[in-house]
């Protein structure tokens, strides 16, 4: 057939083609298409990983923008890192060759996202999402060059060049690998189950890590000997992985929080040393009732609890300091932690107890936030309480002085810190000062600045300063000729310090006690050392005279018959053994022994005697026999004047003002002043009127907190010279990505306003109340959220009493900027102080400046070092004359740093700005009271005022309050009746003969300049005008009077033509105090009668017959 005829059949027989062969090119062409597909997997998944990785990087660039403005809330952004972790997933997908995934493979790709996850979720839940945001942009760089150096090594490429061959030597030590890292991690597994078994997840994920590492088979080989133990690794692996999961599992669940109750340990039973029952100890139900505990003090918790079998209870107890003063060459840690030890059950209802010691804890005086929980350990899981949260307040330590003990014959009880050694002889004393500075715990403290004194005739006498040793111990002796009074005190001082109160300590300079007629330790010898002229006895009656708990039993041997002995102390009975007798003794009666035989050997007896004996054997008896008649003439060592009380005396004094001033308190002044020093009818006049006459108030002063560390609270310390009738106000501001941080939620107070949002990230709100002059020290603001803080505490005078806010506008935005614009405000009274705030969402904006007319900065804050979440703030004054607009004022941060705040302005109405104005104070001071004796005692003080108003029932008191050298004193006693509309020339009288007005006055306090009234005039109806004749005080007090005072007592000491005298004159006392002479120093025998006694006195009078 020719070439044209075989074309023609062919498309011929095509187009004849049968149904069924049709169909079957239409398969073969999708399978060429599938083909072609398949060609190009490279291509599309080149493609994916493009996509999986912009959508990777604009995942990280969205949230990190979001996070540095502020523009989105916090889950929204911790969601596009989620989504971040989830391209991270397909990134190692698509990176994978040809999409084989082999064991390995899939470690890299399935590690590495699980691993960012698992930081993710961790810095998430401990509030560090900016660090979080940044895990996964550093994982997987690091995952990729991990799998990219495994692709090298599993390439032999080292076989190659240095003839070592990774994989042989892999197959060949794998085994011995596995159980290595076993090994390893089962310690670390126990000890992780021991101590933080919440976190045994990551030792179970390093088990599933290392056997995938140390279970691949070797190409080409069958399950030889080098893989049987792989069953045995795999059910391991399998134990250990759900044992993670039930611990897990059962830890979700808390236990309920018990019933915790506190008490302390006192000082002496921790000295002591002996075991304390817990059980024994006075527990209170509120915190409060052990709050305050010093830096050394001990506390307890107590709750009862009920551990089932398997199971450890255990308290947990974590302080976090909320406002600590530094303390240089001291850290402050952002928190101290403390357990109790383990209760293993089962037990039903157990009281258990957590000891705290505070001084093992190295705490700085503060406020310090108690955290409480209660946890149950056990095999299978590891469950906690909520904790209970409290305020702890930590105050300075108590010192003290103890002695060094230099006499181990006596207690130490009898002489103390300060002992005084007498020379009888030579007539002198030596005064030692030897003792040691210990905290309440009796341990050691060393000071500087140790003031020691002794009393002299004209009071305490400071004898020098000096450094204690390092110990704490400390001497000084001084020798004192002449004369020493008997009863003389010695006083030891320490100043306060950072951690430690100030310590006045005062003792006799002598025996505390007296034994045997003695105040002194006798020198006989004149070797400046003790010689004791009394006996074992003596002491012994001291000690069970004055220290019972010292001795354990006291036989006098004055029972003169039987077989028995008494013990005086605790009244018991003592059984006489052996060849003793009873016979007559120096003081009364005594047991006779016959001189042979010793100490029982063994018994309890032979160590006491034996201590008796060493101790005491050179105690010197002085028994003074023999008998006959003598007389003994002696003078005394000892001489005293002692006061006589002779009677007392009432007078009340008057007296008038000398001086007479108007003191601005942003209210109308008072003229014509000098006629309220008399009554003469003329007048201190002030025209009061409900429009005007209030000055503008004044920011008198303030201070300023910061707190650094998130917390829902900040504690505000009051400003100094708050008086009654001040206006307090706090301005507070925190970052807090809440929609609302503040409000109306502290008792007390007045709450203003609030502002800030989640978009501006910073809050800012105010707080007033009017002074009542009993602040607390500190005032605590709460919040919504836990975030940095700043405060600012103001006293402001001259602000109105009662409506001190005229009006005030509080706003932000969620734009940043750099230059904020705070609205203005307008005023609807004249003479107004209008005040600006602003809270900037971060530190960075740190310094501010503020501009527009009339406006100053009055302080700037930021809450730490710039760092994400902090924040800072200003606020800033304006007087505003007349009443209107305040106009706005422009806070503008360092240049180029912008970002978002909360803002306000409010104005401060003066004290007559609002209705119901008031005067200044019309202060009268300089009242003659110096004919008062300064040995008086003030018993009461009335203020009198003539005073009227032009208009009736128009004008009231509004204060009327004492003063002295440093201010106002005492109550308020302002009268709110209304004032007269006449002058009918009588007073109103204000306190009494008897009343103090809430408080102490001293004599130099009455007699000094300063001493004084302040009155302020209240104007509550029509305009009028308020008029002071005449102010006045009287003052009561009560003299006591005594005999006239001998004058150097020790000149009667001996004759010698040195005179004591007493003085008399026509108007003193008409006898003389009491001339007391003792210590003649009598040598007699305790057995002798005494016949008679005569005393000789050498006198005379400087004018006869008087």
């Amino acid at each position: 057939m020719s070439e044209t005829k075989l074309k023609v059949g062919l498309e011929s027989q095509e187009l004849v083609m049968p149904n069924g062969q049709n169909k079957g090119s239409r398969i073969s062409l999708m399978s060429q298409r599938l083909k072609y597909i398949s060609k190009n997997v490279r291509s599309l998944v080149s493609i994916s990983l493009l996509v999986s990785l912009l959508g990777f990087i604009v995942a990280y660039l969205f949230a990190t923008a979001s996070l540095i403005s502020h523009s989105l809330p916090v889950g929204l952004i911790f969601a596009f890192i989620l989504l971040e972790i989830l391209l991270f997933l397909f990134i190692m997908i698509f990176s994978t060759k040809n999409l084989r995934f082999t064991k390995f493979r899939l470690m890299f790709m399935i590690g590495g996202p699980m691993v960012s996850l698992l930081l993710v979720s961790l810095l998430h839940s401990n509030d560090s999402l900016e660090l979080a945001s940044q895990i996964p942009i550093i994982t997987l760089p690091l995952t990729l060059l991990i799998t990219r150096l495994y692709r090298i090594i599993k390439r032999d490429s080292l076989k190659a060049d240095y003839g070592f061959s990774f994989s042989k030597t892999y197959h060949q030590h794998k085994v011995f690998g596995l159980w290595v890292s076993l090994i390893v991690l089962f310690f670390v597994f126990s000890f992780i189950f021991y101590t933080e078994p919440q976190h045994l997840s990551s030792s179970a994920f390093f088990v599933i890590i290392f056997t995938l590492i140390f279970t691949k088979k070797e190409k080409g080989t069958t399950n030889n000997g080098r893989d049987r133990h792989l069953r045995s690794v795999t059910l391991v692996s399998i134990f250990l992985i759900l044992m993670t999961t039930i611990f897990a599992v059962g830890s979700i669940v808390n236990v309920n929080t018990p019933a915790f109750q506190f008490a302390t340990v006192s000082q002496s039973s921790r000295i002591e040393g002996s075991n304390i029952d817990f059980s024994n100890l006075e527990y209170y139900n509120s915190f409060d009732g052990i709050n305050p505990l010093s830096i050394n003090d001990q506390f307890i918790v107590m709750c009862e609890v009920s551990p089932g079998f398997g199971e450890a209870a255990l308290i947990r107890v974590r302080l976090v300091p909320e406002n600590v003063p530094k303390i240089e060459g001291y850290q402050v840690k952002s928190s101290y932690e403390i357990t109790s030890n383990y209760l293993n059950g089962p037990i039903n209802n157990r009281q258990f107890f957590a000891q705290i010691s505070l001084n093992k804890l190295d705490l700085l005086p503060g406020i310090y936030k108690v955290y409480i929980s209660y946890d149950i350990r056990s095999g299978f899981s590891y469950r906690s309480s909520a904790p209970r949260e409290y305020f702890l307040t930590v105050v300075k330590d108590d010192l003290k002085i103890i002695s060094t003990e230099p006499f181990d014959f006596m207690p130490s009880s009898l002489y103390g810190s300060v002992y005084t050694v007498e020379n009888k002889d030579d007539n002198y004393w030596t005064v030692s000062f030897d003792g040691r500075v210990v905290n309440s715990l009796n341990e050691p403290v060393s000071v500087k600045g140790l003031e020691l004194y002794l009393e002299g005739k004209n009071g305490y006498e400071n004898l020098t300063t000096l450094d204690t040793n390092k110990d704490g111990s400390f001497f000084y002796s001084i020798q004192i000729n002449g004369s020493f009074a008997l009863l003389t005190m010695a006083k030891v001082e320490v100043a306060s310090s950072d951690l430690y109160n100030s310590l006045v300590h005062e003792e006799m300079a002598g025996l505390e006690r007296e034994v045997n007629g003695h105040r002194f330790l006798p020198d006989l010898d004149g070797d400046g050392y003790p010689d004791w002229d009394f006996t074992l006895y003596d002491l012994m009656l001291a000690l069970a005279e004055y220290y019972p708990d010292y001795l354990d039993f006291f036989a006098e041997f004055n029972e003169s018959s039987g077989s028995s002995t008494f013990d005086s102390i605790r009244d018991r009975e003592g059984l006489l053994q052996g060849n003793t007798a009873w016979s007559d003794g120096i003081r009364d009666f005594s047991l006779l022994f016959d001189g042979t035989g010793d100490i029982i050997p063994g018994s309890p007896t032979e160590a006491f005697g034996s201590f008796i004996y060493a101790t005491y054997g050179t105690i010197s008896y002085d028994y003074m026999g023999g008998g006959g008649n003598s007389d003994s003439t002696k003078t005394p060592t000892t001489s005293l004047n002692i006061d006589r009380d002779l009677g007392s005396s009432s007078t009340e004094l008057t007296r008038s003002p000398t001086s007479t001033t108007s003191v601005n308190r942003g209210g109308v002044d008072w003229t014509s002043l000098i006629n309220s020093q008399s009554q003469s009818n003329t007048y201190t006049s002030a025209d009061l009127t409900t429009s005007g006459g209030g000055n503008v108030p004044i920011i008198e002063s303030w201070t300023e907190q910061f707190d650094p560390n998130p917390s829902t609270s900040i504690i505000l310390n009051k400003p100094s010279g708050v008086v009654s009738g001040d206006l307090l106000l706090l301005i507070v501001m925190n970052d807090d990505r809440s929609s609302t941080a503040f409000s109306d939620n502290k008792a007390g107070w007045n709450f203003v306003d609030t502002s800030g949002n989640t978009g501006s990230d910073a809050h800012i709100a105010a707080y007033w109340k009017i002074s009542d002059g009993g602040e607390n020290p500190t005032e605590t603001v709460t919040t919504v959220g836990s975030d940095e803080w700043i405060g600012y505490y103001l006293r402001i005078s001259g602000a109105h009493g009662t409506t001190p806010i005229n009006t005030y506008y509080f706003t932000q935005t969620s734009s940043s900027s750099n230059n904020h614009i705070i609205p203005a405000v307008t005023t609807t009274i004249d003479n107004t102080l209008v005040l600006y705030g602003l809270s900037f969402d971060g530190t960075d904006g740190y310094t501010f400046s503020a501009s527009g007319t009339g406006w100053t900065e009055e302080d700037e804050a930021q809450s730490g070092p710039d760092q994400p979440g902090d924040v800072s703030g200003t606020f800033g004054s304006k007087a505003l004359a007349s009443q209107g607009s305040s106009e706005s004022v422009t806070v503008s941060t360092d240049a180029s740093v912008s970002d978002t705040a909360a803002y306000f302005q409010l104005a401060i109405a003066p004290s007559s700005g609002s209705g119901n104005p008031e005067s200044n104070y019309l202060r009268a001071t300089g009242f003659d009271f110096s004919a008062i004796p300064d040995t008086a005692e003030i018993k009461g003080i009335t203020v009198e005022i003539d005073k009227y108003a032009s208009l009736a029932s128009s004008i009231e008191d509004y204060s009327v309050q004492l003063r002295d050298s440093t201010g106002t004193k005492g109550v308020d006693n302002a009268d709110p009746t209304p004032w007269a509309d006449t002058d009918s020339d009588t007073y109103t009288s204000y306190g009494g003969s008897s009343d103090l007005w809430g408080t102490s006055w001293s004599v130099s306090e009455i007699k000094d300049s300063a001493f004084g009234v302040d009155i302020v005039a209240d104007l509550t109806g029509s305009d009028t005008t308020a008029f002071i004749d005449h102010v006045q005080i009287k003052v009561k007090y009560d003299e006591t009077f005594s005999g006239r005072e001998w004058i150097n007592p020790d000149n009667a000491k001996t004759q010698n033509n040195i005179d004591t005298v007493a003085s008399f004159t026509a108007t003193s006392e008409t006898t003389s105090d009491m001339l007391t002479l003792t210590d003649f120093g009598f040598g007699l025998s305790p057995t002798a009668q005494i016949l008679g006694i005569e005393v000789g006195i050498d006198r005379e009078a400087t004018v006869s017959g008087s």
